[in-house]
């Protein structure tokens, strides 16, 4: 029976639908300290959501469309950093074997926007708006445990990477990687 129901997960004309999510809260004890100056501790809260959907082509092999969005704020000395992004892009996966788990291997790439705002205690330090260009790409290898004939659970490990291009405030190109 498990075999029948894992099959059906990935077989040709199925639709694949997939959510994921990633909630971070850090309070880090780093302190720094002079004779004339003590540092605040860091505050830092992050939210992730990627969603996915995919249609299987063949027998385990699925292509699809990626969206995710997130947005940070880490605040450290009365500075306040916030950063907002989305992006978009295609994926896709290939399935082995049939049983109860079935290991894949997955690439996608995107493209979208990330806003970021740096907003300073010190007068010294202008606040900062930087609205980017953004191109990812990520590639690995899971596996999908079958938890109902319609539900999985999905573990792996996997590579990613996100190029940011933005013009600085003296209008000059830059790039992070």
């Amino acid at each position: 029976m498990g075999i029948a129901n894992v099959y059906a997960q990935t077989q040709k004309g199925v639709f694949l639908l997939g959510a994921g999510t990633n909630l971070d809260f850090s309070f880090l004890n780093r302190q720094v300290s002079t004779d004339s100056y003590e540092s605040d501790k860091v505050k830092n809260n992050s939210f992730e959501l990627t969603s996915r959907l995919g249609y299987f082509l063949t027998d385990n092999f699925a292509i699809g469309i990626d969206f995710v969005s997130s947005n940070a704020t880490v605040k450290e000395d009365g500075d306040i950093y916030k950063s907002n992004t989305f992006a978009i892009g295609p994926f896709t996966r290939f399935y082995f074997g049939q049983k109860n788990f079935k290991p894949f291997i997955h690439a996608g790439f995107g493209f979208g926007k990330n806003n970021e705002e740096y907003d300073s205690s010190n007068i010294h330090y202008p606040d900062d708006k930087v609205k980017s260009k953004l191109a990812t790409f990520d590639a690995g290898g899971e596996i999908s445990f079958v938890l109902t004939h319609k539900v999985t659970l999905e573990v792996g490990i996997s590579y990613g990477n996100a190029i940011t291009k933005y013009k600085t405030y003296n209008n000059e190109d830059a790039k992070t990687r």
